[in-house]
């Protein structure tokens, strides 16, 4: 398969819109590469913010992910395994690893996150009541 052709381009956060579950989300994130969205592959990257209380909750999803901390104070748990985070920690998370981000601070808990897909629709995530989700693109 050959590549697709892709320019180098850059996004400014605000440039990308907000996006959550529900009406009054304690979570919210900015796709900032997709390939359904923007003019790239491979990766599929952007910047979720969980407010004061709010979780990411447990789930998983074929692809690996990175997740960099930028602000506030967390608790992730994936698989077995516990990390408390602050802005500077990074995390890897294989793929079908069960994860789970926790705000445990006053202010808002941002990452960075990046799979490994060229799309943002191309994750699908598998929850522990048996529920799936998978964003549509924009």
């Amino acid at each position: 398969m050959t590549a697709p052709t892709t320019r180098p381009f850059a996004v400014a956060a605000t440039e990308a819109p907000v996006e959550a579950w529900g009406p009054e989300p304690l979570v919210t994130w900015r796709t900032h590469t997709s390939a359904d969205r923007t003019d790239s592959n491979d990766l599929t990257t952007g910047v979720c913010t969980i407010a004061p209380g709010g979780e990411l909750g447990r789930h998983h999803h074929a692809q690996p992910e990175v997740y960099h901390y930028l602000s506030g104070t967390g608790r992730m748990q994936v698989n077995d395994e516990y990390f408390d985070v602050v802005a500077g920690t990074t995390v890897f998370v294989p793929g079908h690893a069960w994860h789970h981000t926790v705000n445990v601070g006053d202010e808002d808990l941002r990452l960075f996150y990046c799979f490994a897909a060229d799309s943002f629709a191309d994750i699908r995530y598998h929850y522990p009541d048996g529920s799936e989700w998978q964003a549509t693109g924009q």
